[in-house]
């Protein structure tokens, strides 16, 4: 089951490349609302529920700590905060506190596993509510609305534990929606330029090349009469383009039916330019992203029965520029980056405008109408986006590039977009 990102206001998954921010992958995030590790004691690990994790544990008397300065949690609203974590006590517990009293409790675990934690606080009912794992521990009627929140365990004197999938929603989340939090599922969702494959009636049953390695290009050799075997550079490995191949079918009652759905379907791929395809596990807040064209024609085999139609085909689609860096920005205002790469780059914004601004000093300014063999030593790339989550893919020998900023300013007017993926 698919739980609803409805009024989900922190999504922190844990999961970054780098090393000292956690990205919040909500559309409410604000760089003021990404974890930021302290510089002693937070680091990402591997031994996580998926994918990393953030331990947190203090050292050499400092405190260490996962801060994040703007959560979006309405307290006078229904919310639930739910996470996992691991301890290196025997208890996990909570605690809320309103204007006239302190709702607490704790709850016995094994040291050293991973748990499952949910606080919710439904406001129409008027009750606070405490689950571990599958099972709701604790509930505990309210009257007064919360003015703080904590969940901690009873290791005193310092801190040694680590936390995964970090959610805030301003709603109550049903007891369906907690259970199903903690099943990491396979569903995955194929969505071709915004638009999801099944919303065309089209499903996948086996993909092959999404995260298959390259196949890198013929090096160069020589072969010297007098000597055994060939000389061969093994320097500066590029790599061919990515081929993509997707199984799908399509259902339909009757062979009308059939046939327009192919049409719409495939109708996608004859428009100008690439499509961004994008690959979305439900065990991710991270998609696999692929700006592709087709490349063959399709073929269809069509099966009958006296209910359905069924038609099975394969699409080939090829990623020219395979090796990319991917970028997220979330809301209004400007999608910007700073890089330096002597080799020529592109860049696509998942955007009807492809145009960019760029400049060598952050100041000035020049207007493009396409973001491609961009090149230069500290040179700042935006473009301007009017709402909603887009991934910005930097094509080219990503390899070679060096000095990728995404943060800019500092305080209130900081700027930054997500690095989902540093190489992909």
């Amino acid at each position: 089951m698919r739980i609803s990102n409805e009024k989900l206001v922190l999504h922190i998954p844990c999961d970054d490349d780098n090393e000292d921010r956690a990205y919040d992958y909500s559309l409410w995030r604000t760089a003021k609302s990404d974890g930021v590790l302290s510089a002693s004691g937070a680091t990402f690990t591997t031994d996580a529920v998926f994918g990393k994790a953030i331990h947190i544990e203090d050292t050499d008397g400092r405190t260490a700590s996962l801060s994040v300065r703007e959560d979006h949690l309405v307290y006078n609203e229904p919310w639930t905060i739910t996470c996992f974590v691991k301890v290196k006590a025997d208890t996990i517990g909570f605690s809320v506190l309103t204007s006239d009293e302190t709702i607490s409790h704790q709850c016995h675990v094994n040291a050293g596993e991973w748990y499952f934690i949910a606080l919710v606080y439904d406001r129409q009912v008027g009750v606070v509510s405490f689950w571990l794992n599958t099972e709701k521990v604790f509930e505990h009627p309210i009257v007064q609305d919360p003015v703080f929140w904590s969940i901690s365990d009873t290791l005193v004197g310092s801190q040694n534990f680590s936390v995964d999938e970090i959610r805030i929603y301003n709603r109550v989340l049903a007891p369906s929606e907690i259970v199903s939090m903690q099943s990491f599922g396979d569903d995955v969702d194929y969505i071709i330029d915004g638009v999801n494959f099944s919303d065309y009636s089209v499903y996948v049953s086996g993909s092959d090349g999404l995260i298959d390695g390259l196949q890198a290009k013929e090096r160069v050799g020589v072969d010297y009469p007098d000597y055994h075997g060939t000389v061969v550079d093994l320097s500066n490995t590029r790599f061919e383009s990515r081929e993509i191949k997707l199984d799908c079918f399509i259902e339909a009652k009757d062979n009308f039916e059939f046939v327009e759905k192919v049409r719409r379907f495939l109708a996608v791929f004859q428009r100008d330019g690439f499509h961004r395809l994008s690959v979305i596990y439900a065990s991710s807040a991270k998609p696999l992203v692929y700006d592709v064209y087709l490349q063959d024609s399709v073929e269809i085999d069509k099966t009958w029965n006296q209910k359905t139609m069924v038609g099975t085909f394969s699409i080939t689609l090829i990623e020219p520029s395979p090796v990319k860096v991917v970028l997220r920005h979330v809301g209004y205002g400007y999608g910007m980056f700073r890089v330096t790469s002597r080799k020529m780059f592109d860049v696509t914004w998942d955007d009807v405008n492809e145009g960019c601004e760029i400049s060598t000093d952050g100041v000035n300014w020049s207007h493009r109408n396409t973001s491609c063999d961009l090149s230069g030593t500290g040179l700042f790339v935006r473009h301007f986006y009017q709402e909603g989550s887009h991934d910005i893919i930097i094509h080219g020998v990503v390899e070679d590039m060096t000095d990728l900023q995404t943060s800019f300013g500092i305080d209130d007017n900081e700027k930054n977009d997500i690095v989902v993926w540093s190489r992909l």
